[in-house]
Formats: C-alpha cells, sequence, structure tokens
C-alpha cells in the first residue's frame, strides 16, 4: 500500500512538472502583447534620427553611420518585440533582392560600356575631359563634376549618358538657386545679347532612345545653347569645342560620358 501510495504520488509530480514545462515553452514562444501606439511612437523618434542623415554624412561619416547601425539594430528590436520572428525568410529574400539588383546593375553597365566602345574610346574620353584646352584655359573637368549632379561651375554630369537622363534634376541640385531660377536666367541671357529660344528644349521629360543620348551629348558638346539646364545661363559653356577638337575627341568624350 504504501509503495502504491508512493508510486501514485511520482506519477503526480511527474504529470505537474510535465505540465508546467509545456506552459513555459508555451508561453516562451508565445506572441508577445504588442503596444501598437508604443511601436509607432518609437519608430517615429527612430525616423527622426534619420530625418538628416545625409547631412550628417557629409559633416561625419562615421558618425552617421553609427547612427544608422543602432537604429537599424532598434528597428530589429522593435519587431521582435511585438512577436516577428521569421527574421532568416526575410534575411534570405532581402539577400536575393540585393543580389538580383546587383546582377541588373552589373548587366546595365556592361551594355552602357559596350555601346560607349562603339561609339568612341571611353578611356581616351575621360583622359580628354580632364586635360586642360589651352584654347579656353581650363579643361571639361575645370567645370563639371562626374561624381554628382550638383554644381561646379557648370552642372554635375552623373547620370548625363542615361537615356532617362533629365537636366532639370541638375538645376534643382545646382546649390544656390530658387524660385527666381528662371527670371534670372532670362535677364541674364538677355544680357548676354539674346534670346533663349531653346528654354522650351531645357527639361525634357521623355526617356531617349540611346541614338537620341548620343545625340544630345555630342550636341552639347559642339552647341552647348542648343540644351540649357534650368538655373544656368546661355553662353556659360564655350562654342568653340566644335572646331578645337576633333571629330573622333568628341566622339571618345561621348563615349566617356555614356559611362557616368
Amino acid at each position: 500500500m504504501h509503495r502504491l501510495k508512493t508510486f501514485r504520488l511520482a506519477i503526480g509530480v511527474v504529470v505537474l512538472v510535465g505540465g508546467l514545462m509545456v506552459q513555459a515553452a508555451v508561453a516562451q514562444h508565445s506572441e508577445p502583447h504588442c503596444d501598437l501606439e508604443a511601436l509607432l511612437a518609437h519608430q517615429i523618434e527612430h525616423a527622426q534620427e534619420l530625418e538628416h542623415f545625409d547631412e550628417a554624412a557629409e559633416a561625419d561619416l562615421d558618425a552617421a553611420l553609427a547612427t544608422l547601425y543602432r537604429t537599424g539594430i532598434a528597428y530589429q528590436v522593435l519587431a521582435v518585440e511585438c512577436g516577428f520572428i521569421d527574421h532568416l525568410e526575410v534575411e534570405a529574400t532581402h539577400e536575393a533582392e540585393h543580389a538580383a539588383a546587383e546582377s541588373q546593375e552589373h548587366d546595365e553597365a556592361a551594355e552602357r560600356l559596350e555601346i560607349a566602345r562603339s561609339i568612341g574610346d571611353p578611356a581616351a574620353g575621360e583622359e580628354l575631359f580632364n586635360t586642360l584646352q589651352t584654347e579656353v584655359s581650363f579643361a571639361c573637368a575645370t567645370c563639371h563634376r562626374v561624381d554628382t549632379t550638383e554644381m561646379l561651375i557648370g552642372p554635375g554630369l552623373l547620370g548625363v549618358g542615361s537615356p532617362t537622363h533629365d537636366p532639370s534634376a541638375h538645376g534643382a541640385e545646382a546649390g544656390g538657386h530658387d524660385d527666381h531660377d528662371a527670371e534670372a536666367t532670362a535677364e541674364a541671357t538677355e544680357a548676354a545679347g539674346g534670346h533663349d529660344d531653346h528654354a522650351e528644349e531645357a527639361t525634357p521629360a521623355v526617356e531617349r532612345t540611346i541614338e537620341e543620348t548620343i545625340t544630345y551629348l555630342h550636341t552639347s558638346i559642339v552647341d552647348p545653347s542648343a540644351y540649357i539646364v534650368p538655373g544656368f545661363v546661355d553662353n556659360l559653356m564655350p562654342k568653340v569645342y566644335g572646331e578645337i577638337l576633333t571629330e573622333e575627341e568628341i566622339n571618345n568624350l561621348v563615349a566617356y560620358l555614356l559611362t557616368l
């Protein structure tokens, strides 16, 4: 009888412990309570930290990247606290999308380079772009940056060889130009002794064919007045390149610009 009672007690203890373990496991894996209001408040708070990330990166890149990294961690913590557990699937999807984007960019760059080489020598064009021309006393690189659309003296040329290139983007980022740009441009053009007959051509918004893009670049070199970027005046760029450069040199420049 004593052994039977001991056995039953032992069974009871096992059942009780087993039940508590199951409950603990369920509690551990069950979705925690998510305070949506608090979640949104924290999300807004973290978003504000990145609101001026571009300015922070210009001032101190390391500090800006540290903020970006911390914010990324904070976002992950918020998601996990609200029950998100499929991080492996999301990471795998992100990596696949990133790889696909890189592959597409690589293919597009290779295609642009092939087209550029069919027109001229991009390497020779780059060298010419950075070579001082004695007839005008400066090089193309004196007035144009190629790593941004921001103004140096003339507009930045990053993306200028893209069929979707919109010159108005350069005007928007030219720095120092405002709502009075159009008026200032008109006054400067008039003061220069002429009327801007190409004003309507300054902001094409449609996608060009590759042939049209090549023509646009070639024309912009030999006849700068044909396309005037918003925020810039006519007669700012010399109009003698068609005379001082050979057709081969101009084609090399166009080939280089197509690779930007």
